[in-house]
């Protein structure tokens, strides 16, 4: 297995994870999160091929026999002025085909991601997880993420 940059080449092959992913989200909460069948592959490869080509943003794939077997994205996240740490990484999606879970993906792509955000002189990472995903908040805090701030939401 490999971990690598995504390119352009590997758009399509994300965004079919992006849609799993997607509908995951989608079991989790049928109230919040949508899903367009029709337009999502367009969508989602237009916003992946603008990650890719961002300075401050990481799209990586990990992939066995040049097969796509998940994929990481994250991004470099400006704070408030106020706060003392002025920019974190950011971990906006994680997937791993269901076929490699358990296997070490996961943390591999955590790893290679640590090392991105630690070259761009960050010293966190941050990210959301529902808290629906017992497998993703698990997951999560087995790579040493914890409770930092609670996220809440209320509907009017």
């Amino acid at each position: 297995m490999e971990i690598t940059k995504a390119t352009i080449n590997d758009v399509l092959l994300i965004a079919e994870f992006g849609r799993r992913l997607n509908k995951l989200h989608l079991e989790f909460d049928p109230e919040y999160y949508t899903f367009d069948e029709k337009n999502f592959t367009y969508a989602f490869s237009e916003w992946l091929k603008n990650q890719i080509a961002f300075p401050s943003s990481i799209i990586l794939v990990a992939k066995e026999n040049n097969e796509v077997i998940g994929f990481l994205s994250g991004f470099v996240k400006y704070l408030f002025p106020w706060f003392n740490i002025k920019r974190v990484g950011h971990i906006s999606f994680m997937f791993i085909d269901e076929r490699y879970r358990r296997k070490g993906v996961g943390k591999q792509l955590i790893s290679y991601a640590r090392n991105w955000f630690r070259e761009q002189g960050l010293s966190y990472i941050e990210l959301y997880v529902n808290e629906r995903n017992d497998q993703g908040l698990t997951f999560w805090k087995s790579m040493g993420f914890a409770d930092f701030q609670k996220f809440l939401r209320m509907k009017i």
